[in-house]
């Protein structure tokens, strides 16, 4: 059996109680899941600005599997709006700007009376998706260059990953990110807690966290591709549109920007909101 055939065979073994929905990015991880489980109906999130969502995506996957889709439109009013109650349930993840589009998902995924949501949390971690991890692997390349011995030190400071294997880049990478993972998943379950949902995260199963570690890089990345061996499992079922893309958005909202923050000022933006939180429970003691 093929090792895509594997990983599916994995996944098709997580059996999950109806009925049952899913947080659509319209990505690869989702997307996937979404073809193997078919859920009951999907959520996403739309900000109205170009360039800056993937629902175009997610509307093709739930046209092709007739399955319902709801759109949640994120915008700077209903952050203001649902910051403060967003704010009360946190109790991590404050430097995560991904936390509103995760609230409003469980929020709405609650009005919904959908109890069980499947996420797609894990696979960028466990099969090399991370763009940034093209990076390290190719430093690897770079000293495999003659030309390029005498500029072994440089390298050597460009190389965050001394003492692993250059064969186990990425599953040393990935190692290092599941810090940023479980904080990540905490905030999510901290939001799917309060709304009484649970979450079901497939690629997080022991069983395929185990298959992901025995992967040799070049079944995560090779060349600038990254995921291969979910992009090889994906050309049984995604459309053939879809099959081509490579870039990713993910569900994503200017939370930050919204604050009159930089945009990706994660270290303001978490402190903002630490304050924000702070007088929230003052005021609430007083």
């Amino acid at each position: 059996m093929s090792l895509e055939g594997t990983l599916e065979k994995l996944l098709k073994r997580i059996k999950i109680e109806r009925p049952f929905g899913i947080f659509l990015s319209g990505g690869l991880d989702s997307s996937l899941l979404s073809y193997l489980y078919r859920p009951d109906i999907a959520f996403t999130t739309f900000v109205e600005q170009e360039n800056c969502n993937e629902l175009e995506w997610a509307e093709m996957i739930t046209n092709d599997l007739e399955i319902p889709l709801v759109i949640i439109e994120l915008n700077k009013k209903l952050f203001k709006k649902e910051l403060p109650k967003m704010v009360r349930i946190m109790k991590c993840g404050f430097e995560n700007l991904g936390n509103f589009p995760a609230y409003m998902l469980c929020k709405i995924a609650s009005e919904k009376r959908i109890k069980r949501i499947i996420t797609g949390d894990g696979a960028d971690e466990l099969f090399g998706g991370y763009t940034r991890y093209l990076i390290q692997k190719h430093i690897w390349e770079l000293y495999k260059v003659p030309e390029l011995k005498n500029y072994y030190p440089l390298l050597d400071k460009l190389n965050i990953l001394r003492g692993i294997p250059k064969e186990r880049t990425i599953i040393g990478m990935g190692m290092c990110e599941r810090e940023n993972l479980s904080q990540d998943v905490r905030m999510k379950k901290q939001f799917a807690d309060y709304f009484k949902i649970k979450l079901i995260s497939p690629f997080l199963n022991p069983d395929v966290i185990k298959f992901a570690g025995r992967l040799p890089d070049n079944c995560k990345i090779k060349n600038w591709t990254t995921k291969i061996i979910l992009r090889e499992l994906g050309k049984k079922y995604f459309p053939r549109k879809y099959q081509k893309r490579k870039d990713k958005i993910g569900m994503w909202s200017p939370t930050a920007k919204w604050l009159g923050l930089k945009e990706f000022d994660n270290e303001k933006y978490a402190q903002y909101l630490k304050r924000y939180h702070n007088r929230l429970q003052q005021k609430r003691h007083n």
